[in-house]
Parts: C-alpha cells; structure tokens; sequence
C-alpha cells in the first residue's frame, strides 16, 4: 500500500472496469494529480471511492456513455480539479451545478452531452474558466449572452452547434478570448465581421462550415 501512495497519476483508457472496479483507487488518497478513466465502463458510483483525491487536478471522464448528473455529487471533495473532461456521457443541465464551487477549475470539456442554454445560466458563474467546450450540444446563441460573464475565457469551441453567430456580439468583452471555434455550424458573415470590428484579435474558425 506504500508503494500505491506515492502513485501521482493512473492511466485506465479503455479498460474494461465497473464501478465496483474502482474501489482500489481509494487507496491512492492525497498522491494522486491525474485519472483518466476514459472509455471504460463507470456509471457513478466507482467514483465515490475517489472522495479523498482532493488534490486531483485532471480527470479524465469522456466517452462513459452511462456516466450521468448523480455521479457529479461524488466529485464535490475534488476542489484542485483544474481540468475536468466529460464528453460523450449523460451529463446535463442538473450535472453543470455540482461544478460551480470548483474554483480552480481552468478547463471544462462538455461536447457530446446535454447541456442547453438553461445550463448557461450555471456555466456563467465559472468565472475562473480558461477554455470550455461545447461542441454538439444543445446550446444555441442565447448561451452566449450568458458566457459574457466568463472574463477569462480564452477559447470557445461551440461546433456543432445551432448557433447562428447573433449572439456573439455579447463577447465582445471577453479580452482574453482569442480563439471560437464554429466548425459546422451555419453562421452568417455578417456577424463575424461585426464581431471583428470591436474584438479584431480573436480567431474565428469556421473550416469546413456547411454550405447552403
């Protein structure tokens, strides 16, 4: 068990494990920095034996197709998490609450879930946020006026989306914000120009935007 205290961080892409699987993680306590548990086979609850990682400041969640909301509760005594991946889970509105006191929360990753514009009105209170994704959810540009909070955004992938490119004018204010991705989406011109006379530093990618 000495030997597994001074693990700082376990790779476990792809493996085959349960939640009951997860139980010798609790072991770890306070040594572990990163956990990547993507593409295996957690619901949740396996990651209540993570409660003592409180110095996590990566973990990695994606593609765990039946990892929903109640699972975000396990996370709570994680407050170094900086950067949290979650994409292609069950992962909604209600999930995005359990987040808001993550304060040294720098980078999110939520492509591939549920969250909707409803859920924009959480994500506005992560202030502290650095980058977040979300590309193919639901959100449409009436998220965007809800990020105008998030001062220390640096990037935006909003992909995929419904976004037409109306709402980015309320990101103007954003600085710091040097790179919105819109990959597929199908946004008007215009609203990209306007969006450059006021914040002409920031790098729009529409490659391979549809045509009409």
């Amino acid at each position: 068990m000495t030997r597994l205290a001074r693990v700082s961080r376990i790779v476990l892409v792809g493996q085959h494990i349960s939640d009951p699987e997860c139980k010798p993680l609790g072991f770890l306590g306070d040594s572990l920095r990163r956990l990547n548990l993507i593409y295996t086979n957690i619901k949740g609850q396996g990651l209540g034996y993570c409660r003592n990682m409180r110095f996590l400041e990566r973990l990695d969640l994606g593609a765990n197709v039946d990892l929903g909301d109640a699972a975000m509760g396990f996370l709570k005594p994680m407050v170094s998490l900086e950067m949290l991946r979650l994409w292609d889970t069950k992962i909604t509105d209600v999930g995005l609450e359990h987040m808001v006191d993550f304060k040294r929360l720098r980078w999110l990753y939520l492509s591939g879930t549920s969250i909707t514009d409803a859920g924009a009105a959480t994500l506005k209170k992560m202030t502290f946020l650095r980058g977040l994704d979300l590309r193919a959810t639901r959100v449409t540009d009436r998220c965007l006026k809800q990020l105008a909070t998030l001062e220390n955004l640096e990037w935006l992938d909003i992909s995929d989306t419904r976004v037409d490119g109306s709402g980015l004018s309320y990101l103007t204010g954003l600085r710091k914000l040097n790179r919105i991705h819109l990959r597929h989406t199908h946004v008007d011109p215009k609203y990209i120009e306007k969006f450059h006379r006021y914040h002409p530093d920031c790098h729009i990618d529409v490659s391979d935007q549809p045509t009409e």
